[in-house]
């Protein structure tokens, strides 16, 4: 006992000199790492000549609130980051992932810098995810290739002198509505309706040569039907309309940080109507309308890609989109003169076609969306093109000429477009 007692008090005496650093190594690391840092003797006791890594100054701890992670959240971008994966341009594809809000229980240990019990963290609330989408469209276009050259001057019959007249169409406003449904995280239902409308007219009258008025003859009657020319003029105008529904699937094809593609293929109806007429007061058989009317009615395949890049962190990007569409239908083509003093239909032509007409349009511009990600605002400039179509000049001169075989010609539409977008 006296043995014992005599050790114990050697064993005190050596802590007097090193228990502050047992604690101190027991409390940074737990008891096996002190065991490991401090030496002991044989004889139970302390050798302070021993110790060689135990640190000179305290350890510095430091306290972090963490940004707690939840499971839903693993691959999804950090909050405040741009959600490339699932971005939109021009119709809507998700723009991310669905996070909960409700607190999620973490373990023991089970998340970094959280302390060895159980606790309740709650995930912090992001934007609720993009699932439909609605935009309003303003269309400003003008349509080429479709002036008919319907008047000239003229000082003696068939002999031109002087201007020539056409109906030249200049630009005119129309409108695209539609919007998105999602059906996964990459991809989405689109539907959209275009419509335009336009008109024009043109008036010529004779000229005046030395004194003496001439006439005007009109370039669209039939020929060989011996009308000469009006003394006072004519009067001519032109419509041409169009409207176009599509319904396609849209899926992401390809995405960067800064960059997207993606990709669409559905359906599309075109309708196009086309009308011309031209009335004057010509000689010897009194006034004559010429009037021609041009309707084509046809479905097909769309397919479609768009894409974009940010620019720098403020919500700007450019963007693109294009498509094409080969259009199965039927024109159907009326023709006619009319002479009012008679009540009488002086000539009479009719014609349908099955053909595949094919559209081709794409578009440009620059593109903002807000810092919540709700509104989308755009403005570009866009082109479209129906090849393969039968435009009024073409079928009256296939009316004149009795050769309807080579009626074809491309009608083309450029101009300005602005698009506002609401996403939720």
């Amino acid at each position: 006992m006296t043995h014992q007692l005599h050790q114990h008090r050697a064993l005190l005496r050596g802590c007097a000199f090193g228990l502050c650093a047992i604690a101190a190594a027991a409390l940074a690391g737990g008891w096996e790492r002190a065991a490991a840092q401090v030496m002991m003797g044989s004889d139970g006791a302390v050798h302070l000549d021993a110790i060689g890594d135990v640190p000179q100054t305290p350890p510095i701890i430091v306290q972090q609130q963490p940004e707690l992670v939840g499971p839903s959240m693993i691959g999804q971008p950090l909050v405040g980051q741009p959600m490339m994966g699932a971005s939109t341009v021009a119709g809507v594809v998700p723009w991310q992932s669905a996070i909960g809000g409700a607190p999620q229980p973490y373990g023991a240990c089970g998340v970094p810098f959280v302390p060895c019990a159980p606790i309740a963290a709650a995930v912090q609330q992001q934007p609720l995810p993009i699932l439909f989408s609605f935009f309003g469209e303003f269309l400003y276009l003008k349509p080429s290739g479709l002036d008919v050259v319907h008047a000239q001057q003229q000082f003696l019959p068939t002999v031109p002198f002087g201007q020539i007249a056409s109906t030249d169409f200049d630009y005119e406003p129309g409108v695209r509505i539609g919007g998105d449904m999602a059906v996964s995280a990459h991809s989405s239902i689109a539907a959209s309706y275009t419509f335009f409308e336009s008109d024009t007219s043109s008036s010529l009258g004779p000229p005046t040569v030395l004194g003496v008025t001439g006439e005007v003859g009109s370039l669209v009657q039939a020929p060989n039907i011996g009308i000469l020319g009006a003394d006072a003029g004519v009067n001519a105008t032109s419509e041409f309309d169009f409207q176009l529904g599509d319904l396609e699937y849209r899926t992401r094809l390809r995405q960067g940080q800064q960059y997207w593609i993606n990709g669409g293929v559905g359906l599309r109806y075109g309708q196009l109507e086309q009308s011309f007429f031209q009335t004057g007061d010509f000689d010897v058989v009194g006034v004559v309308n010429t009037n021609s009317t041009v309707d084509f009615n046809g479905g097909g395949v769309k397919f479609a890609l768009d894409g974009g890049r940010n620019i720098g962190s403020r919500g700007f990007s450019l963007y693109g989109r294009t498509s094409l569409s080969p259009l199965a239908g039927s024109y159907r083509s009326t023709y006619s003169m009319f002479n009012d003093d008679l009540d009488a239909t002086l000539v009479q032509a009719n014609w349908k076609e099955d053909r595949i007409t094919t559209l081709l349009d794409y578009e440009v511009g620059l593109a903002w969306v807000g810092p919540r990600g709700r509104w989308r605002f755009a403005a570009g400039y866009t082109q479209s093109f129906w090849f393969n179509a039968v435009t009024t000049a073409e079928y009256i001169d296939a009316v004149q000429t009795s050769h309807y075989g080579g009626a074809s010609d491309t009608i083309m539409l450029n101009g300005l477009t602005a698009r506002v977008e609401h996403l939720w």
